[in-house]
């Protein structure tokens, strides 16, 4: 990579897309071009460090359609194949031109800081990367849906998280921020040649890694994620059955472990009478000690909700409904008129606050039920363990599931709670 940057030193388009498809390919590729992660900023500061800087807000809005096209392809994708309507397809282009438009802007900032001396300017550019990288996290899509809401999955440090490096070294203050800062730092050394403390950091950080996975405490689980095979039944009574053998396949396997947990939408059937079939072959099928999560839909009023419960002993002892949902796919904003989005023609109500958000399980102490979209952009600090609830099959992009899980051990370390992630890719 640096004897490319020496021959296009003066090409400020061929530095920015390199910079971009490093990025993107960091997480497109998250198998195996993972380390690109570390290095994505490289080709940025060389460009911010010259002299004689050319970028400008229009090389800012390359950098970004760039990078963002490219990871925000699945839902792309997920749009082509899964939209009812024309105009679902407006949608993804719409979040890509906000998100161009961010990075146009954050250029923009870096060419404002070239009157000031290096070492302010360095500080500065630390800052600005930092604030723009808090909002595509956190607001990036305001303006799409109507309230703060950011596009996590293009987070810098979820690669590091899908292969379990420096999670435990990891300073959780501020959201993470402080590790970001860290990592940008580190590119910097690189840009600038400094090698030796690069090596030097490396060894530190590697080190202190080892060392704290080795004296990590190691808990027995009690929790068991049921695998879901790649063919689900379509009827509700087939759908059932299948639940029922899965669960008892389970309790075969792991005789120790007494909470089953089935990933969202697993029964995706709304009347009582559907609920009541599942429950009765639960009931005949399960050990009466045992506690059973599943997604599952349900009609209260009139109203459709995305709900997880608990099922003890053949009984329903907790439900909650989803509140934070997926626009355009569980409900259309309401500025956009009677365009439907949402998947399969269905919208979604959001949960209110009569239901309990913290269950109990008895000597298995308190849980806290996420539903996909909850689990990823909610902003609640949490008491109890958290069971993330998460349906990735729409994707078919096999790379999206993974950086969602990648996103879910992000997220347990910044909660500082344990985290039990149930979804229907295997990993």
């Amino acid at each position: 990579m640096i004897v490319i940057m020496k021959i296009y030193h003066q090409n400020v388009y061929v530095f920015t897309c390199i910079s971009a498809l490093l990025y993107a390919l960091s997480l497109i590729f998250i198998d195996t071009l993972w380390f690109c992660a570390a290095l994505f900023i490289v080709p940025l500061y060389v460009l911010w460090l010259q002299k004689s800087p050319q970028l400008s807000y229009k090389v800012g809005f390359l950098w970004g359609f760039v990078t963002y096209s490219l990871q925000t392809s699945a839902l792309l994708l997920f749009m082509y194949e899964r939209s009812v309507s024309f105009y679902g397809f407006i949608v993804p282009f719409v979040t890509l031109f906000c998100m161009s438009c961010s990075s146009a802007v954050w250029f923009f900032m870096m060419k404002t800081l070239y009157k000031v001396s290096l070492k302010i300017r360095i500080m500065l550019m630390v800052g600005c990367t930092i604030l723009f990288f808090m909002w595509m996290r956190s607001g990036v899509l305001c303006c799409l849906v109507g309230s703060l809401r950011g596009y996590p999955f293009s987070f810098p440090l979820i690669p590091f998280f899908y292969k379990s490096i420096c999670i435990q070294n990891c300073v959780w203050n501020m959201g993470g921020y402080l590790t970001l800062v860290m990592l940008l730092f580190f590119q910097l050394l690189v840009a600038v040649k400094k090698y030796k403390i690069c090596a030097v950091l490396l060894v530190v950080l590697g080190g202190s890694e080892f060392y704290s996975v080795q004296h990590q405490k190691k808990e027995q689980s009690l929790v068991y994620c049921i695998a879901i095979p790649e063919v689900l039944a379509a009827g509700p009574y087939e759908r059932a059955v299948q639940i029922t053998e899965l669960i008892i396949d389970a309790q075969f396997n792991y005789p120790k472990v007494h909470i089953f947990v089935l990933p969202e939408s697993i029964f995706p059937f709304y009347e009582d009478d559907e609920h009541r079939l599942l429950l009765r072959m639960i009931a005949d099928a399960c050990c009466t000690e045992n506690y059973i999560l599943c997604g599952i839909y349900r009609i209260v009023q009139g109203k459709r909700f995305n709900s997880s419960l608990v099922i003890y002993k053949g009984q329903i002892i907790y439900c909650y409904d989803k509140k934070l949902l997926v626009p355009f796919f569980e409900y259309v904003p309401p500025y956009w008129g009677d365009m439907l989005f949402a998947i399969n023609g269905v919208a979604f109500s959001s949960g209110g606050s009569e239901l309990k958000e913290e269950w109990d399980l008895g000597p298995y102490g308190k849980v806290w039920p996420q539903i996909c979209a909850e689990l990823f952009w909610s902003d609640a600090q949490v008491s109890a363990k958290v069971i993330g609830f998460v349906n990735d099959s729409h994707f078919s992009c096999t790379y999206f599931p993974k950086i969602m899980r990648a996103y879910a051990y992000l997220k347990a370390a910044e909660l500082k709670q344990c985290l039990v992630y149930s979804s229907y890719t295997k990993k």
